[in-house]
């Protein structure tokens, strides 16, 4: 696995498992050396339709599991991805509000930010 130090490298292994919801065994599993998981939805989601043989299954994963690509190759092989949407703003790095800190009042159609000030 790819270390960012300077002539650091060292042997790391990301593993990547799946499991059942019901059950909360795990079904399929795999050893990489990429240093992320990014690309790894639709290859689990595909051990677990080998495993299984079902085609309808609901993939969930968390926020830095996939990217477009995977979600799209979920779809494709008849499984619906479940996953958060991606932060894209660097204003918390930055010390600023986002989306996040913000409250949404409904009755007014507005944003409640935690200085106070509303935003329509």
């Amino acid at each position: 696995m790819a270390t960012s130090g300077r002539a650091t490298g060292m042997v790391d292994y990301n593993v990547q498992a799946a499991v059942d919801t019901t059950h909360h065994l795990i079904v399929a599993h795999e050893v990489t050396n990429v240093g992320h998981d990014r690309h790894q939805l639709a290859n689990m989601a595909g051990h677990v339709k080998e495993v299984l043989g079902k085609t309808d299954l609901t993939a969930i994963a968390y926020r830095g599991y996939f990217t477009g690509v995977e979600i799209l190759a979920c779809e494709q092989q008849g499984f619906i991805p479940l996953v958060p949407k991606a932060i894209t703003s660097s204003n918390h790095a930055l010390g600023l509000f986002d989306k996040r800190d913000c409250i949404y009042l409904a009755q007014s159609n507005e944003y409640l930010c935690p200085a106070g000030e509303r935003a329509p």
